[in-house]
């Protein structure tokens, strides 16, 4: 796992023009603490001590992702040492800050003073409602407290060990609680449905202007040809826009944006992949993949985006609401 980790670091780096530090210590003048947290303590004693293997698995995949976030956070604060990214006060004033837009995302460091060090950090889509895809906060020590994501997340002691990890599944949400000698003790809290965590992942992605409605009762789902018992229905739809749709050679009529997606889980993906290969493309309610998640796969059918309408105005709104959806779901 070491190796892995510093092969993903080393290769995120060379993405901020190899401006990331890839050792345990990155010097800053805004950073109360090199050292962030307690590597050793939670590769060499935490996770050996995880019994169940799904946690154990869940632990060092986020720990991978951790690594990355901290390879884009090291690689900023260095380039507010150097001058390279400036601090400014807040137009609200008192809030010191330093920002960066990359790649479709803005990256924002706060600090509680004018020379003050770092005591939050944020990545968020840039564009509004700018939802949070990760974040620091800081002990006043410099030491990590919080790691937060849309589906997972770490907390510290002042001493950078780790005391607790969350991660959320289709099934529900998983605590484990770290003890002072890496003891590990695990809770469960099952969802009411298995839709829950796919809704929250949507309607923290949706942009401006879209509205979710959602549904598990089977009696409403819209069908799909040879793909029976979906977990939910996502509805999304954009109330402020209008797009046109031909009834008539002289006629037409308006309808706002909307898009259904069926919900399935990842693990049925083979059953999905059979039934969109097998069900021909103009049969009615054909399956289509819109997209997939870590736990999830979205289907809808061409006459489920926009009623069908093949215009580039009603193709528009279906690539921004992906642009925004794309921090935490995956388009072929």
């Amino acid at each position: 796992m070491k190796k892995q980790i510093a092969l993903i670091v080393m290769t995120a780096a060379i993405g901020w023009g190899g401006a990331g530090c890839l050792g345990l210590f990155c010097p800053s003048n805004r950073m109360a603490s090199e050292v962030l947290w307690d590597r050793p303590f939670v590769q060499d004693t935490v996770l050996p001590a995880v019994a169940e293997a799904k946690n154990r698995r869940a632990l060092g995949g986020c720990l991978r992702q951790f690594e990355l976030q901290l390879v884009d956070f090291y690689a900023f604060m260095r380039l507010v040492a150097d001058g390279t990214i400036k601090v400014t006060e807040n137009s609200k004033g008192g809030l010191w800050q330093s920002s960066l837009s990359k790649n479709g995302f803005e990256y924002s460091a706060f600090y509680p003073g004018k020379r003050a060090a770092i005591d939050q950090f944020d990545k968020r889509i840039n564009r509004d409602p700018r939802t949070l895809v990760w974040g620091f906060v800081f002990h006043p020590n410099g030491r990590l407290r919080d790691v937060h994501t849309l589906d997972w997340g770490f907390r510290f002691d002042e001493a950078g060990k780790l005391r607790s990890f969350w991660f959320s599944t289709i099934e529900g949400e998983n605590f484990l609680v770290i003890g002072e000698d890496g003891s590990v003790k695990s809770d469960f809290f099952e969802h009411p449905n298995a839709a829950v965590p796919a809704v929250k992942l949507i309607q923290n992605l949706l942009p401006t202007g879209w509205s979710l409605a959602s549904t598990v009762e089977p009696a409403q789902f819209r069908p799909l040809s040879g793909l029976a018992n979906p977990l939910g229905q996502i509805t999304l739809a954009a109330p402020g826009k209008q797009l046109t749709r031909n009834v008539a050679p002289d006629r037409q009529v308006t309808f706002q944006p909307n898009v259904v997606l069926l919900l399935f889980a990842r693990r049925e993906a083979e059953r999905v992949a059979a039934a969109v290969a097998k069900t021909a493309a103009g049969s009615r309610n054909a399956p289509m993949i819109f997209g997939w998640s870590r736990d999830y796969i979205f289907v809808t059918s061409p006459g489920y985006i926009n009623d069908g309408v093949q215009s580039e105005d009603a193709h528009a709104t279906i690539r921004e609401l992906k642009a925004s959806l794309a921090a935490g779901i995956t388009f072929e």
